[in-house]
């Protein structure tokens, strides 16, 4: 197709033309949940209690995936490198536990449509 035929372009179909929401949602919530209870006695100044709606909407929803992480883990007083963003799922990073996420929203996307 010629770009001079092009009438438009939708980049961005997520949360727009689907309704993701509450999958991401979901994803986030097992994540950062495994991550809190799995390093909730590292930081005693930190607040590891369980990521709520109230987190999503506030620290993540909206925003690129890494500032997301940064924005909730700034919300409790949680410090990581920042990592880079091939780092593995497993990486205790930014990078990291947003990796981690997608690969927990597209296992969603594949489980549950």
């Amino acid at each position: 197709m010629s770009i001079k035929k092009l009438k438009g372009a939708i980049f961005d179909l997520d949360g727009v033309v689907t309704q993701t929401a509450a999958t991401h949602f979901k994803a986030w919530k097992e994540t950062f949940d495994a991550f809190l209870k799995e390093n909730e006695n590292k930081n005693k100044d930190a607040d590891y209690s369980e990521f709520s709606k109230k987190d999503y909407l506030t620290y993540v929803d909206g925003k690129p995936r890494y500032q997301g992480v940064m924005s909730f883990l700034d919300s409790r007083q949680i410090e990581l490198e920042y990592g880079d963003e091939s780092d593995p799922a497993e990486a205790e990073t930014i990078c990291g536990i947003g990796n981690k996420k997608n690969l927990k929203f597209r296992q969603l996307v594949d489980d549950e449509g």
